[in-house]
């Protein structure tokens, strides 16, 4: 029974890095290649977004 969940352990280690997505390929399923500005983590600052809009919402 030990040797059984060991087995287990194992295929599914084994199996989940096979099946793992690889970024290697840089595009999209279509073909294109995938731009710069898409893979860029930079975080957003609220003044580069534009014109700070408030609505009024009369209910």
């Amino acid at each position: 029974m030990k040797k059984f969940f060991t087995l287990i352990v194992c295929v599914l280690g084994i199996s989940q890095s096979t099946f793992s997505q690889k970024y290697s390929n840089d595009k999209f399923p279509d073909g294109t290649e995938i731009p710069v500005w898409f893979k860029t983590y930079t975080k957003l600052e609220l003044k580069d977004l534009g014109k700070n809009t408030r609505l009024l919402i009369l209910a």
